[in-house]
């Protein structure tokens, strides 16, 4: 094990008889002693998937953080999610996003999250061959956040 790398825990018998895939993702903070501290990160399986492209929750997320820190975006909100119309043949992912910055700087942070996106060789492939289409970044007003959270209640 390596400080600072994400590992999955499955647990099994002393014996190797079963084995527990139980999804949970951690990742090593330091050592003690020669034993890893570990952090939890959260869950494996949450996973997005509208044509093979394997859309990991936590990939996702880390290739937002380093988009925010790289630019300096600090979001009040944001929420990364499929967009599906089957009359027009639409099939690409959305970020949604609230925060006090510059818009005409999201096309290029649109331009870098569609490439760190494509790290995930299923969503590579599926970009490839034309199931999906490239990101796009939905800019939401204060108003629009309140109208979101309102009808999920």
């Amino acid at each position: 094990m390596e400080k600072g790398k994400k590992y999955s825990i499955i647990i099994t018998t002393g014996s190797g008889l079963y084995r527990y895939k139980i999804n949970d993702l951690i990742e090593v903070t330091g050592f003690l002693r020669g034993i890893p501290l570990i952090k939890f990160i959260g869950k494996e399986d949450n996973v997005c998937d509208l044509f093979g492209e394997k859309l990991n929750e936590q990939f996702v997320k880390d290739q937002l953080s380093a988009i925010f820190r790289r630019f300096k975006i600090e979001p009040n909100f944001f929420l990364f999610s499929p967009e599906v119309d089957d009359i027009r043949h639409i099939y690409r992912y959305v970020l949604f996003i609230e925060c006090q910055d510059e818009f005409h700087r999201f096309f290029t942070v649109e331009k870098l999250l569609e490439k760190n996106l494509q790290r995930n060789f299923h969503y590579a492939y599926c970009r490839k061959i034309g199931q999906l289409q490239e990101v796009k970044i939905f800019i939401i007003n204060r108003e629009g956040i309140k109208s979101y959270i309102d009808r999920c209640y």
